[in-house]
């Protein structure tokens, strides 16, 4: 049952960082940095969506475990 737990925590993990990062891409950082650094946005918005992806997997598997109580 741990196994179900680990893959349904990466599943949500990789679709809510993907979300996160195509939605981020949207919003317009160039106000908060100098001129060509698309690179150091890129890096911010990767690590940013990586971060809440993390966060809100680790949330809703720790959730799940309490709702099955598995531990």
């Amino acid at each position: 049952m741990e196994l179900y737990l680990i893959l349904f925590e990466t599943v949500v993990f990789i679709l809510i960082s993907t979300l996160m990062y195509l939605s981020m891409q949207r919003l317009d950082f160039s106000k908060l940095f100098k001129a060509n650094s698309t690179t150091q946005i890129k890096a911010i918005i990767v690590c940013v969506s990586s971060a809440i992806g993390f966060m809100i997997s680790l949330g809703l598997g720790n959730i799940l475990e309490l709702i099955l109580e598995l531990k």
